[in-house]
This record gives structure tokens, sequence and C-alpha cells, in this order.
């Protein structure tokens, strides 16, 4: 349906608040008295949404939600003990990193190289000597974050293996390293 001239031949639109949406009114068939009558209306709508957009204005409103990881829940120590008469590779039980991150973020757990800051893992002893470790760490429970919300949490596992070469002939006593856990956006 095509729609017919308006007032002064342009077609009539209605005032609406989305400036994208307007509406077409069709005047063919109308009396001249009516047509005068509707014209009239136009006009006067018309003038009173410009006088309000001359005294108001639009403000919008806008929040950003950054990307961020934080630990809910440390690991505990990994501790086991090791028989040096053992000749199978030694594993530790596994400790779980508890942490959440912002909703359908991706993140990354990175390990620092520990005390020793080497490429290889290091436990050493209070008086001197070291057995070389390999630190795991398991997939975590979840590819993205789930928000911050009661039992929003994702877990990684980590647990040590030490093999029977770094320990058979190791002093007696407690060997140890700290490494940083570190979970990023």
């Amino acid at each position: 349906m095509r729609a017919g001239p308006g007032c002064a031949g342009a077609p009539l639109t209605t005032p609406n608040r989305s400036p994208s949406v307007k509406h077409t009114l069709s005047l063919r068939g109308l009396a001249p008295s009516v047509l005068v009558a509707v014209c009239a209306a136009f006009a006067g709508s018309a003038q009173a949404q410009s006088a309000q957009n001359d005294n108001a204005t639009t403000l919008r409103v806008k929040a950003t939600i950054s990307d961020k990881c934080r630990v809910s829940s440390g690991a505990s120590d990994i501790a086991w003990t090791i028989d040096p008469a053992d000749t199978a590779l030694s594993t530790s039980p596994t400790a779980v990193v508890k942490f959440k991150c912002t909703k359908d973020a991706g993140f990354s757990v990175k390990l620092d190289n520990g005390t020793a800051q080497s490429v290889q893992r290091k436990l050493t002893r209070n008086g001197g000597g070291e057995i070389t470790y390999t630190l795991l760490r398991d997939v975590p429970t979840q590819a993205k974050g789930l928000g911050f919300g009661t039992g929003k949490d994702i877990e990684v596992g980590l647990r040590a293996t030490v093999t029977p070469a770094q320990y058979q002939d190791a002093a007696s006593g407690l060997y140890e390293d700290s490494v940083l856990v570190v979970i990023e956006p």
C-alpha cells in the first residue's frame, strides 16, 4: 500500500521515541475539512517534539565488565613420603587450586620455575642436597570462566613426580620448593 501525499505534499509521519520507526498515514479519500484537521494535528505534534528536543538530551548508560580471575581456594601443599628403596616413579597426591573467572572469559594457568628459578624444578634440603622433580598440571575442569557466584569454582589439579634416580641416593630430610601458581584471564 502506498502512502498518499500529506500536508504540503509530504507523507505524514507520527512522532515516535525511536527516530528509525515512522508510521505513514494515507490521506487519500479524506474530505478536505478532515485533511486540514489532520494536517494541523500533525504540525502541532511535530512542533511539540521539536521543542522537546531543544530542552532535552539522551543520557547513555554503559558498563564494561572486565576479564578477571581470582583464586578462591589456594592449593594445599603437595607433600608425600618417598621410600629411597622403592624403584618405581614416585608421584605425589594431587593438590587442587580453585579459582573463579569472569563468565565466558578464557584463562591460563601458569606455574613459575620455583625457588631454583631454573628450567629443572628442584626440591632442596636445608643443609644441602637437592632432588629434581616434575610438576604436572591437570586440565582445568572448565575451559572458560563461569562467573563469581556461589558454586562457580573452576579446579585445576597439580601433582609432582620424582624418578628413582633422583631420590635413591638422597640424604634423609625434608626437601622443598615453592612454586607460584598464576591464573590469568
